[in-house]
């Protein structure tokens, strides 16, 4: 018996072989690697662009000047989120019956949420600077309010090819857009050191994108206001703008409460740890959920068993290698904070790894929410996405941290609660529409 015993083992081994090879094939052929691979490829190039622009201002800022750059950043983004009211993710969700009326509806809806959130951010703009109490705030975010009106242009040409899951261009695109930005602010910055660089590219931009998107092709023949479609249109776009806000507030929630209660400088050295280290999770975790809404839509449309199965083996272990990834670099931050940056900034060192960990809830809740929302069910990732954020707004107004320690510590503690939502399945009587659908 003995004699055989490395056969079976090679035989074995064989077996295992031809299984992972399978695997692996089946993996790159499937169109949502293909679509993250091109995604990453902007990711990292708008990462990179970013390191560089996070090096100068680290060099040339203050840490106050630093912290009002990025508050006035996350404010401006907190506007922008409201364009999401518009029909974008009903074009990409939307069947195929449906879509020309859709898109022209939403040409015309992307018009009027950008115009309203323009205005609404000019107008408040000298109240959100005296709540924090930087003047120089309210000038920085009327000047950039001007970037909102040139995105609506080529809006619906971008959720169109989204909706057909072609997102090569989109993300070679986007990625040199963001890639410029950061630039732009670095090499201004670098020539002149002033806080209104951030304003300079954001327009900058936006005009960029105008350029390259407006080759695209679409189906839009005309601009159209149907009541009836409108209506749908806002109905579901409402409730994932919703989930889509929460979100935004959960990942900018600490940042806006500690410019409160941190003084500048600190809150400047906060900011730095979270673009040092939350930036690049935040980065990995754009490009992963971006791929994956279009992705689950169009495997619910076409009503693809075996797609739609091949997809269940390989989405959650491929949700957890990405998470591998922030746990890499947080081990990681401990050389490269050093490495890149003076000796004004090695105290934000321990705190960029803490971040880091902070991401992996964040992508494994927002990966199960995603699939709700492709089943035409966005309410279920609205409750969970609201609790989730009010539980970290919850968790910083009870704590009070007034240290950038803290304040990270208490991030990690409550975005660790968030975990609990894995577990979390409708029962039938609730959402008899979810378990009617292919659930992944």
């Amino acid at each position: 018996m003995s004699g055989y015993q490395p056969s079976i083992q090679s035989c074995q081994g064989d077996a295992v072989k031809t299984k992972l090879t399978r695997y692996f094939k089946q993996l790159s052929e499937m169109p949502f690697i293909h679509n993250f691979s091109w995604m990453m490829i902007a990711e990292v190039l708008s990462r990179v662009s970013r390191i560089i622009t996070l090096f100068v201002l680290a060099a040339n800022f203050t840490n106050s000047e630093y912290g009002l750059a990025m508050l006035a950043l996350i404010i401006h983004e907190l506007f922008r989120v409201f364009a999401r009211l518009g029909s974008g993710v009903k074009i990409i969700q939307c069947d195929d019956n449906e879509l020309l009326d859709t898109l022209q509806n939403a040409a015309t809806l992307q018009w009027f949420v950008v115009l309203v959130i323009a205005v609404s951010q000019i107008v408040l703009a000298d109240l959100i600077a005296y709540y924090y109490q930087q003047p120089v705030l309210a000038d920085l975010l009327k000047f950039m309010a001007i970037a909102h009106i040139l995105y609506p242009v080529v809006t619906v040409r971008i959720f169109e090819q989204q909706r057909q899951n072609k997102l090569r261009f989109y993300g070679i695109a986007s990625g040199c857009c963001i890639a410029f930005e950061n630039l732009f602010i670095a090499m201004y910055v670098y020539l002149e050191p002033s806080i209104f660089a951030i304003a300079y590219a954001k327009i900058a931009a936006a005009i960029l994108w105008v350029c390259l998107f407006y080759s695209l092709p679409s189906r839009l023949i005309t601009y159209r206001c149907q009541w009836v479609i409108l209506k749908q249109a806002i109905s579901f776009s409402s409730k994932t703008f919703i989930s889509e806000l929460s979100r935004t507030l959960r990942f900018q929630a600490d940042s806006l409460f500690a410019a409160r209660l941190l003084s500048p400088e600190l809150f400047g050295l906060y900011s730095f740890a979270k673009s040092a280290g939350l930036g690049i999770a935040q980065s990995i975790t754009i490009a992963y959920t971006t791929t994956l809404y279009p992705y689950l839509c169009h495997q619910f449309r076409s009503n693809s068993k075996s797609q739609t199965n091949t997809f269940k083996r390989h989405a959650w272990p491929f949700s957890l290698f990405v998470c591998a990834l922030f746990i890499l670099q947080a081990l990681l931050a401990q050389f490269y904070v050093e490495w890149l940056f003076d000796e004004r900034w090695e105290e934000a060192t321990n705190l960029v790894s803490l971040l880091c960990i902070a991401a992996i809830p964040t992508l494994l809740v927002d990966h199960k929410g995603l699939i709700y929302r492709a089943q035409n069910n966005p309410f279920i990732e609205t409750k969970i996405i609201m609790i989730c954020t009010a539980s970290l707004i919850g968790g910083i107004i009870l704590i009070q941290p007034n240290t950038v320690f803290g304040t990270g510590i208490t991030v990690v503690m409550c975005s660790v609660l968030w975990c609990i939502f894995l577990l979390f399945n409708p029962k039938k009587r609730h959402y008899p529409a979810l378990l009617r659908a292919q659930a992944i």
